[in-house]
């Protein structure tokens, strides 16, 4: 059957090259018949859609139907997956209430964070609690249009595994990220390459190829050249990770502090609440003891409340901006009872306790010790350590903490004229510190962007 095939290719050939007047045994499109032209131009078409979950409240994930029923709901598709939308179906995708068609060419990392709420309280998000199983790439189908969000609104982030880095040279340059090169008219860069055939006339119009540009974001939050990337190549759109505009910062500085806190942490491990605009601290999940686990930079987190340490979440620049206290801490305070051991980070109110948590920008810390221990303490207790409290309180203001608040009046005295560091009245606070990073602040973002 395969001979047949060849035999029937063959003769084909020999009789459209005899249509042409061409020798039957020349190359008909050789290097020499073709000539190809690349420009530049702006196009309205975006490269791709970032799925978001339009009413689906904490989920991670947002229904994928069929492309035969946009009634049927055939599988889910998680937060920030990339999804190409058909040709001509774009102004679907402007349409307040539709169902727009797409094909999957990039899907979110979920299973790990996914994993997790299962585990805590917060399972309600979990894509495992539905029996539809999880989009592959390559998949066609509808999604809801309000789901979808424009290219332009994120920055990708790419993977320390990415192919793109190294075939492309980026990871010598210290590139971490890119973002859709546009005009200001809202659209995009493309490189188009266009071959001409100059004997075959049958082929009327050219075969033509492009590529988007985008442009480099480094380690250092600057940006440089640009580079294109054909969209649709494999790997493309699954090594990148993209975070809305206004957070890129935090979470490329984030990620980058969380790839040095041995936590056994690499990029698809980030647990993000989207809905909530929250991502929990890297935890070493395998170190639980039936207490706690190891947290970031040697770290302890106390008293979790599920195993999924569903109490260990924050806004992205709150958790960068201590993630960067606790690694200027290790380096600076060594020796037995210098480990900071945090407890709870955001709270529902509704989970009826820790009411000042709600905000995802505050944080509980035991004081410091003279021992190894991770027992609880007051500032009572014989095993506390007023000095490396002290230290480590002055260290959490230098990094944009305000308040401060713990109950050691003695200690507090040392800081006279400062307001945000104070004791309570009904003495709450002997037994913790509660430390607020607030995102809005410029010594908070500093800290992040900058360190200690």
């Amino acid at each position: 059957m395969k001979l047949l095939c060849k035999l029937l290719v063959f003769f084909i050939s020999l009789n459209t090259q005899a249509q042409l007047n061409l020798n039957p045994f020349e190359p008909m499109n050789g290097p020499e018949s073709q000539e190809e032209k690349c420009v530049d131009r702006y196009i309205p078409e975006a490269p791709f859609s970032v799925s978001d979950a339009s009413g689906m409240g904490w989920k991670t994930y947002e229904n994928f139907r069929s492309k035969d029923n946009h009634r049927n709901k055939e599988n889910i598709i998680p937060r920030r997956s990339i999804v190409k939308i058909q040709k001509g179906s774009e102004s679907f995708a402007d349409s307040p209430n539709s169902y727009v068609p797409v094909e999957v060419i990039g899907v979110s990392e979920s299973d790990f964070h996914d994993d997790n709420l299962k585990k805590s309280r917060l399972s309600v998000a979990s894509s495992k609690s539905q029996k539809l199983k999880k989009v592959n790439v390559g998949k066609k189908g509808f999604i809801y249009s309000k789901s979808l969000k424009k290219a332009d609104e994120y920055t990708y982030i790419l993977k320390e595994d990415s192919p793109l880095l190294d075939d492309n040279g980026l990871t010598e340059m210290g590139v971490v990220a890119i973002q859709p090169d546009m005009n200001s008219d809202g659209e995009y860069l493309v490189n188009e390459c266009c071959t001409h055939d100059k004997f075959a006339k049958v082929f009327k119009a050219p075969i033509c190829k492009k590529k988007y540009r985008f442009r480099l974001v480094y380690k250092d939050e600057s940006y440089g050249k640009s580079i294109d990337l054909d969209v649709n190549a494999c790997n493309v759109a699954d090594s990148l990770m993209p975070f809305k505009n206004k957070e890129v910062m935090a979470m490329m500085n984030f990620i980058s502090s969380s790839n040095k806190s041995s936590t056994n942490f690499n990029s698809d491990k980030v647990e993000i609440i989207d809905d909530q605009g929250l991502v929990k601290l890297p935890l070493d999940y395998e170190s639980y003891d039936g207490k706690g686990m190891s947290g970031p930079f040697g770290s302890y987190h106390y008293n979790t409340d599920d195993k999924g340490s569903s109490d260990a979440y924050a806004k992205p620049l709150t958790g960068c901006a201590f993630m960067k206290v606790l690694e200027n801490h290790q380096k600076s305070c060594t020796g037995d009872g210098c480990q900071v051991q945090f407890g709870n980070l955001f709270h529902l109110k509704t989970w009826g306790t820790h009411q000042f948590h709600g905000s995802g920008k505050c944080i509980d810390i035991r004081p410091l010790k003279t021992s190894a221990s991770r027992t609880s303490l007051t500032y009572k207790s014989k095993n506390y350590d007023r000095e490396k409290t002290k230290n480590f309180i002055k260290l959490l203001s230098d990094a944009g903490g305000s308040p401060i608040v713990f109950d050691d009046r003695k200690l507090t005295n040392e800081f006279p004229g400062r307001a945000d560091i104070r004791p309570t009245s009904n003495g709450s606070h002997s037994n913790h510190i509660h430390v607020c990073f607030d995102p809005k602040s410029s010594k908070v973002k500093k800290t992040c962007y900058q360190g200690l």
